[in-house]
């Protein structure tokens, strides 16, 4: 397992990588995702794993020591910073919640896998055997373009108070080219459609579990 990185080496790894950052902002600006070029020099800083927690062979920085990383990083390269900081916050998020075999997969073979995410339920999900079958739209997937993974939250459609989070591979949804804005175009924050993607249960985590107040 790699050994965590302290705040002090990672802001030095980005400032080492100033010029290969910096050489491809106006290149992601123009294309709308991140360039081939950008991506690798994120995947060469493990930018995604600042936030996963140590077991998993991440940085597991505090929240100020995030800052600091993200600010150097947005300095170098507007695009990488927002989707660094997205990237990293999802990987956080599955390498804390999700079941070891998902982690095997997501991480075993991969030092710093880039996972895209949504935050907004806003597709359903059915259950059948081995796991479940989702559908739905989810909009400002930052990085999805270049992600290898994406998680995103389903509501059960015969029971709305379970919500389950998924991860699916990148290329399972389909990536819709709906991206025209003014400011951080090189994030590519594209929506993703799913139609009965089948989802096996070790990819799945509880999200939330509610119900109405009694009378």
């Amino acid at each position: 397992m790699t050994a965590p990185r302290g705040i002090e080496e990672l802001i030095e790894e980005v400032r080492r990588s100033h010029e290969a950052l910096e050489s491809t902002a106006d290149e992601a600006e123009r294309l709308g995702p991140a360039p081939e070029a950008l991506v690798e020099t994120m995947r060469r800083l493990r930018t995604p794993m600042v936030k996963v927690p140590i077991e998993v062979g991440g940085d597991q920085l505090g929240l100020a020591d995030q800052m600091r990383y993200f600010e150097a990083l947005s300095y170098s390269n507007p695009t990488a910073g927002w989707v660094g900081f997205n990237h990293a916050g999802v990987a956080g998020l599955v390498a804390a919640l999700f079941q070891e075999s998902c982690l095997d997969e997501v991480f075993g073979a991969n030092p710093a896998p880039l996972l895209a995410g949504v935050a907004t339920p806003s597709g359903t999900f059915e259950v059948v055997k081995g796991g479940l079958r989702a559908t739905g739209t989810y909009r400002y997937a930052s990085g999805v373009r270049h992600a290898d993974w994406i998680m995103v939250p389903a509501i059960e459609s015969a029971d709305s108070r379970s919500v389950r989070l998924l991860v699916i591979p990148a290329d399972t949804p389909n990536i819709c080219g709906d991206w025209d804005v003014m400011a951080l175009k090189g994030t590519g924050s594209v929506n993703v459609e799913l139609d009965g993607a089948f989802v096996p249960e070790h990819r799945t985590a509880n999200c939330l579990l509610y119900t109405s107040p009694s009378p």
